[in-house]
């Protein structure tokens, strides 16, 4: 699909984070924000655009952000610095009885220093549109979720606040 994918940069190091930046409140929050979409990589409507709006002024005031996307098939990433998470690939996950087999690669936002988490599990994600009517909708988004908090135990990133935007990441709280 034209990515370039070489070693990813260092997970546990914040995206678009400035050391010393000021922030509201003094205090910098590390925060884990799941949605389903994320612009301009996916986008049906208005989540993608507030979701990545939201994660730039997040970042912007110095708050470490560790964004946690599906990597849909639709996606057209030509162009895009991508790369895989060298300790986050071929990994499973059970959600009910299903067991799934993902990876997770690093995306640059394009005009920006903020990096995205796609979560890449073809089982799901690899569908011609992000939503569908298809049976297993509800499961799609409870692996992204399940999958998003067992990378952040894998990154030894302990999250005080977890963004959850709209019905699909509802499971995470």
């Amino acid at each position: 699909n034209g990515t370039r994918t070489t070693s990813a940069p260092e997970p546990s190091r914040p995206r678009g984070r400035r050391r010393g930046s000021p922030t509201t409140t003094g205090l910098d929050v590390r925060i884990c924000f799941l949605s389903a979409e994320y612009s301009p990589f996916a986008k049906t409507g208005g989540l993608g655009d507030v979701a990545a709006a939201l994660t730039r002024q997040l970042a912007g005031r110095g708050h470490d952000v560790r964004t946690f996307i599906p990597l849909h098939g639709q996606m057209d990433l030509r162009g895009v610095d991508l790369h895989p998470v060298d300790f986050l690939q071929d990994l499973a996950i059970r959600v009910g009885h299903h067991e799934f087999r993902y990876g997770v690669r690093t995306a640059r936002v394009p005009g920006s220093e903020l990096w995205v988490y796609l979560v890449d599990c073809p089982a799901l994600f690899d569908r011609p549109r992000i939503y569908s009517d298809a049976g297993d909708e509800h499961l799609r988004y409870l692996m992204l979720t399940r999958a998003a908090f067992e990378c952040c135990q894998r990154m030894a990133f302990a999250p005080q606040i977890v963004h959850a935007n709209d019905w699909h990441t509802a499971f995470a709280p």
